[in-house]
């Protein structure tokens, strides 16, 4: 039965987020539009939960990404947290529910330097007020680089093991190689991930 509800919502979702762009004459998408899709995805879950985004960015792409994952988060009801220089104090401040991390990779595939400090904190205080939680992964990465291939989204998933949160769903690798929009690109995967914090 369970497999059977999933199921539904996973088509729900995908209609839900899969949507054709539709862009104004400056070229953006449609707020309307989006807004009506995601409207439509919060009433099949009615699921809200606080939900902190943490982002390792170099060049502005991971960031756009983090912040359109907040739009949609928020327009489903709930409650986000995401700043690319993210502190220890003020993530557990927050006290959340969930964890979102969105990552590119650079150099010998690390994770970006405003990343890092936050990294270094959880990894050497592991707090247990995270132990538990559900959370996932997105990384944002060039294929052409071979084996460091989203490497930072790969590190952000082993000190996830290491904190005791619970990936729900996996990874998401964007290749920039192919994708001129991973904002966009991202939304199916963020829809199941939406339904899967339930």
């Amino acid at each position: 039965m369970l497999r059977t509800v999933l199921t539904i919502h996973h088509i729900f979702a995908f209609q839900c987020f899969n949507f054709p762009a539709r862009h104004s004459k400056a070229g953006e998408k449609s707020d309307a539009v989006l807004g009506h899709n995601v409207s439509l995805f919060q009433a099949a879950t009615g699921i809200t939960m606080k939900v902190a985004i943490v982002c390792g960015s170099v060049y502005g792409s991971a960031e756009e990404v983090a912040r359109h994952a907040a739009t949609l988060l928020q327009a489903s009801g709930h409650d986000t947290l995401v700043n690319p220089r993210l502190a220890l104090p003020d993530l557990l401040a927050f006290e959340p529910q969930a964890l979102l991390a969105v990552t590119s990779t650079t150099g010998m595939g690390e994770l970006p330097d405003n990343l890092m400090p936050l990294y270094s904190q959880l990894r050497d205080l592991l707090p247990a007020a995270l132990r538990g939680l559900p959370g996932g992964v997105i990384a944002l990465g060039d294929a052409s680089y071979g084996d460091t291939f989203c490497a930072g989204g790969e590190q952000m998933r082993e000190l996830f093991a290491e904190l005791g949160i619970v990936e729900v769903q996996d990874m998401l690798r964007l290749d920039g190689s192919e994708s001129v929009t991973p904002e966009t690109d991202a939304e199916p995967w963020l829809a199941t991930f939406m339904i899967r914090l339930g």
